[in-house]
């Protein structure tokens, strides 16, 4: 099946997976702390624009505030988050991430990222050459998917809101964690050869999906909840986040979850290249599921 594939990768120890931040989770409450201290052993990828954000945030938000940093997508409208008390939390902890140059352990953290270029990117010593060329790829499909979306007439107003295309749901309002939120699916997507996951993280209201896999539903993408966090294919991930004593982020309330990209049919050809076939939109073909941890 092609979850279990995405969950269980019985030829790769767990800190060999690329671990991609969800920067929701980097950006809110023990979001530096946990990234600290997943970066003792795990490969760490970001969105390069949520990596800008955490670094210099007023460079970046446009006088937005620490409130663009809080989910709007649908259902949200609906839900009981408290945006100022999400709003503040977020302003508290840009401020841990600004002191990274003075914080023996954020000052540690290298995190990956891939630029418009391949000499405006960070990634690993022995990174995949393809690397770059396969996330422009997706990238760019996935934005083409997700601007499709607001062209297609709503049947009703619940439909209306669902698109976060439309006038109501717009990317000015879903703006900046739209556009990390498109960064952070292309990459990983495009590390899927290693069998990556985002590390993300439920939301204080209710034991609902991650926000980014509220973002996904409303970009008409196949999102699927794994019972049992996991169950045992995921065991070992479980085991050996555990070992990087993130135990006080759980302890403080921090749900962790993990989220995993898969497609239904081969998109890659042998040498690692997108196949010119599935060029068009290869989303139809994605499946993402995630799990608590």
């Amino acid at each position: 099946m092609i979850e279990l594939a995405a969950l269980e990768t019985p030829s790769l120890k767990p800190e060999q997976r690329p671990c991609v931040i969800d920067p929701r989770l980097a950006m809110s409450e023990w979001g530096a702390t946990t990234v600290a201290r997943l970066a003792v052993n795990f490969e760490l990828w970001m969105s390069a624009f949520a990596r800008q954000i955490v670094r210099t945030p007023g460079d970046h938000l446009d006088g937005a505030g620490c409130e663009a940093l809080v989910p709007r997508s649908f259902p949200w409208s609906q839900r009981g988050v408290d945006r100022a008390r999400e709003a503040r939390l977020a302003r508290d902890e840009l401020e841990h991430w600004s002191h990274a140059a003075h914080c023996s352990e954020l000052s540690r953290v290298r995190l990956h990222y891939i630029g418009d270029r391949p000499d405006e990117s960070i990634t690993p010593r022995l990174a995949d050459p393809l690397l770059h060329e396969r996330y422009l790829y997706f990238h760019q499909t996935l934005c083409e998917h997700v601007d499709a979306l607001s062209t297609t007439k709503p049947k009703d107003d619940t439909s209306r809101l669902r698109l976060l295309g439309s006038e109501r749901q717009g990317a000015e309002s879903d703006w900046p964690l739209r556009d990390c939120y498109l960064e952070t699916l292309a990459l990983a997507a495009s590390l899927e050869p290693r069998s990556p996951f985002v590390l993300s993280r439920l939301e204080s209201d209710a034991p609902s999906a991650p926000a980014l896999c509220d973002y996904l539903c409303s970009w008409k993408l196949s999102v699927r909840a794994v019972p049992r966090r996991g169950g045992r294919q995921a065991r070992t991930l479980r085991e050996a986040l555990g070992r990087m004593e993130i135990a006080p982020v759980v302890w403080s309330g921090i749900r962790l979850t993990a989220v995993y990209v898969a497609f239904a049919r081969p998109l890659l050809d042998q040498g690692r290249r997108p196949i010119a076939a599935h060029a068009t939109n290869p989303w139809g073909a994605a499946r993402v599921f995630w799990h608590e941890i």
